[in-house]
């Protein structure tokens, strides 16, 4: 008979520790399955943001790519137009009123975009690809320091390409002052366009 009213006090107990027990885990389960459910959202929502600042890198990078390739171009070109006129003391108008106009849209461009694409590079690469420092890494404030000084001693040729815009034949006949100031300039030009060139080339390659 005792050992029957022991068995009958220990059966609400082990009930009792029987239902904490299912409802424990119960409970450990839905905090684990929430845990996971949170950190695997977190993993997923990482790995598209990832994705997405990838395909906002590239697509930055095609187009600041794309303008400074064609500056780069067309500075080159103009420099070796001028630097064959020097050579036959003479040069296409039409040929060169082309260059020069190509040049001009190509600087335009760039100037007016110059903070668009600081604030890209900023965003997409970081503040070290911004800045003027010194450092190993090529900056944007850097290269657009050489591009500005590239167009400013390409524009002291400003003089020949009046003359050559208002020439009515098909050929202009270099001057003696047009010479000369050929000669003191191209040299100046062609160091400026091998800066810019070089920049261009670190700033693409470290990006």
């Amino acid at each position: 008979m005792n050992d029957d009213l022991t068995q009958a006090e220990k059966s609400p107990k082990e009930g009792v520790w029987s239902k904490f027990k299912n409802q424990s885990f119960l409970w450990f389960a839905t905090i684990m399955t929430g845990i996971l459910t949170t950190f695997s959202q977190y993993i997923a929502d990482s790995i598209k943001s990832g994705l997405d600042k990838s395909a906002q890198r590239i697509q930055y990078f095609n187009a600041i790519a794309g303008d400074l390739s064609k500056y780069n171009f067309d500075a080159e070109t103009v420099y070796n137009a001028y630097f064959e006129a020097e050579a036959n003391k003479g040069i296409g108008v039409d040929y060169i009123k082309c260059l020069v106009d190509d040049y001009n849209k190509g600087i335009e461009n760039l100037r007016s975009k110059e903070y668009l694409y600081r604030a890209q590079i900023g965003r997409g690469w970081g503040k070290k690809f911004i800045f003027f420092k010194t450092s190993k890494t090529m900056n944007f404030d850097l290269l657009y320091l050489n591009i500005k000084q590239l167009d400013s001693t390409i524009h002291l040729l400003n003089p020949i390409a009046l003359s050559i815009i208002k020439e009515v034949t098909k050929t202009y006949q270099l001057t003696h002052s047009d010479s000369i100031l050929l000669s003191k300039n191209l040299s100046i030009i062609k160091w400026n366009l091998d800066l810019t060139n070089n920049a261009t080339k670190r700033l693409l390659k470290d990006l």
